[in-house]
């Protein structure tokens, strides 16, 4: 694996846990799961989410490539303008 594939994928796994836990559209997809303690937390923990994100990148880029490149680089390029936009925010 090369360094570039490796950030695409930190900055892709970033966003997509973010996603996951924290962004609003996500909201009823967090609610299903309200009943079910564990995958609950799996899906409003950040750290829990992050380590099932960052599997699922990884083990689509090494199995799928061809599929896996354009959803990898879609959320990278998303984290990629989420640090910047904090950056800028000053937050």
């Amino acid at each position: 694996m090369y360094w570039f594939d490796l950030l695409l994928l930190m900055l892709a796994s970033f966003r997509l846990t973010h996603l996951i836990v924290s962004d609003d559209i996500m909201e009823p997809f967090r609610k299903l799961w309200e009943n079910f303690p564990f995958v609950h937390d799996l899906v409003t923990c950040y750290w829990c989410c992050g380590i099932w994100a960052s599997a699922l990148l990884v083990l689509l880029h090494g199995h799928f490539p061809t599929l896996a490149r354009p959803i990898i680089l879609i959320f990278a390029v998303a984290a990629g303008q989420a640090l910047l936009e904090r950056w800028v925010q000053g937050k």
